[in-house]
């Protein structure tokens, strides 16, 4: 195993605390609401891990991300991301992954999650539970940001440790 892959995943784990950190500064309340809306959204996600799927011996996916998506657009807020992440880690546990792995995979969607949900309250989204009316371009924005760190994080990840240059 890398050093370099190690290292990689700690600061994976550094930058997804302080996305947490973040999250909680703009707004410390425990809205019960926000922890009925995520667990709710965060079961639907922990089912649609049954439905991964495998492009490779080494490369899996998931839709997952949409019902935590979901979660992030009504209660957007660090709530979302305990909620996700004790999600993932659930089912990282279940599925028996290596320490790094499984480690790596539940910080790397906590990172998603917060930095997604950073963007999408900087473009002006609110919680759905609080205001219902549409607005596109936080929804784009957190749709955006969340695919867009989940893949880097991901390239970077296998071109580690696959010796590689990340696609």
């Amino acid at each position: 195993m890398s050093r370099k892959l190690e290292l990689y995943v700690a600061a994976i784990c550094v930058l997804s605390a302080a996305g947490l950190a973040a999250l909680y500064r703009l707004d410390a309340a425990a809205d019960l609401r926000y922890w009925n809306a995520a667990a709710a959204f965060a079961f639907l996600g922990f089912v649609s891990f049954a439905f991964d799927y495998r492009r490779t011996r080494d490369l899996s996916g998931s839709s997952a991300f949409l019902p935590f998506l979901a979660t992030a657009a009504l209660a957007p807020s660090w709530i979302s991301v305990v909620v996700v992440a004790i999600t993932a880690l659930v089912k990282e546990a279940l599925a028996r992954r290596t320490l790094l792995k499984g480690t790596f995979n539940v910080t790397q969607t906590a990172l998603a999650i917060s930095i997604a949900i950073l963007v999408y309250r900087a473009l002006g989204g609110t919680s759905l539970l609080d205001d219902a009316q549409f607005r596109l371009i936080p929804y784009l924005g957190l749709f955006a940001a969340y695919l867009a760190v989940n893949s880097l994080a991901v390239s970077i990840a296998i071109s580690l440790s696959q010796a590689r240059s990340p696609r």
